[in-house]
């Protein structure tokens, strides 16, 4: 267990301590949130692989250090082709229980040949997002960066997370890089996520 960094309140207000699982849930919101924002503008993310991902984010084991990186698989093996810088349509995102994450941002992709590269842009506003342990709301809001390839059943990625929210009346940063590779026919993933969220230290790997 750790203590919440800003304050000594968890989610509903009384004393108590911000846990890991819970700032792998929020980290895990945050991510879906964007994801989502992005397959239902009909672009390239792959729904199994989000869902994958996801799930891996709210099991991350953090009883290992992050000691390398998984290898990425290069994507470009072309002349590449770039496309302008896409406005996703504004999504919103229902939270598990009750709330919201609202997701607007850009979409620029690169195809080489039968592969593809993309970078999202996204700014997440968040109104009363309950995950059943812990309720957030922007403070003002979070921006997350992902850049990502998918080269046959394999999407590799980076994704970092960072801004403020509030939880349980508590100011919280959020600094998380989540590195993976994932494969869309197995849903096999494995990766690292690193940083941090609410003063809980996250450093370990996906699974």
């Amino acid at each position: 267990m750790f203590a919440l960094g800003c304050g000594s309140n968890n989610s509903n207000g009384s004393s108590g301590s911000f846990t890991q699982a819970q700032a792998l849930a929020v980290t895990s919101d945050l991510f879906e949130a964007m994801s989502n924002a992005t397959i239902v503008a009909g672009l390239v993310r792959n729904p199994v692989v989000v869902q994958a991902e996801a799930d891996s984010i709210r099991t991350a084991n953090l009883s290992n250090a992050v000691t390398t990186s998984p290898s990425v698989e290069t994507a470009l093996v072309a002349t590449p082709k770039s496309v302008s810088p896409i406005t996703i349509p504004t999504y919103t995102y229902s939270c598990p229980s009750g709330g919201m994450i609202v997701v607007s941002g850009t979409f620029t992709v690169t195809t080489t040949g039968t592969a593809a590269s993309y970078v999202i842009s996204s700014v997440e506003t968040i109104n009363s997002c309950n995950d059943g342990s812990v309720t957030m709301n922007g403070n003002p809001n979070v921006t997350m960066t992902s850049t990502e390839s998918v080269n046959g059943d394999i999407y590799t990625g980076t994704d970092a997370i960072t801004g403020g929210v509030l939880i349980g009346g508590n100011n919280c940063s959020i600094n998380v890089n989540i590195i993976s590779t994932v494969n869309s026919t197995t849903n096999a993933v494995s990766g690292t996520i690193s940083g941090s969220v609410c003063g809980v230290t996250l450093n370990g790997k996906l699974y």
